[in-house]
């Protein structure tokens, strides 16, 4: 099941628009989420968080980056995305010159639209699917702290 009609469902069946916080394991975030929290942790801020509001756009890639740790995987899944029938989900659009996955019409109004203002993402530094891909934590309220820990 895609993450959209998971959440929209889970909507529907109880007040997720209620809660504070939602936390995420193995997410797929938007690109801009994904540098804009590396640059924050960079920084050693005591509150490593960023704005939903301060993000232009919403788009997800995959795969993206091109650290060497998943190259093996970036590879695999330009193949497969090769691969798709022309007649695939809508959601699911392939950029024919590069094969990734791209989408940029649903993670970040969904998210916002559930009151969801701010967001701390962490992923490991040698990871294997991408930039882009780890924990994720959506809050509705800025935290008095928040940091990411890199367990190597």
């Amino acid at each position: 099941a895609d993450l959209k009609a998971a959440l929209l469902q889970c909507c529907g069946k109880h007040d997720l628009c209620g809660l504070r916080a939602f936390a995420m394991g193995e997410a797929l975030v938007p690109i801009e989420l994904a540098q804009m929290m590396a640059a924050t942790l960079t920084k050693n801020d005591t509150c490593a968080v960023v704005d939903l509001a301060d993000l232009s756009g919403g788009t997800v890639v995959q795969p993206w980056g091109d650290d060497p740790n998943h190259r093996g995987f970036a590879e695999w899944k330009k193949q497969r995305n090769k691969a798709v029938a022309a007649d695939h989900p809508s959601y699911l659009q392939i950029d024919q010159s590069t094969y990734r996955q791209i989408d940029s019409s649903f993670w970040l109004p969904l998210f916002r639209g559930l009151g969801f203002t701010y967001a701390v993402f962490g992923n490991p530094s040698a990871c294997p699917w991408g930039g882009n891909w780890g924990n994720l934590v959506l809050l509705s309220e800025r935290p008095v702290s928040a940091a990411v820990v890199q367990l190597e």
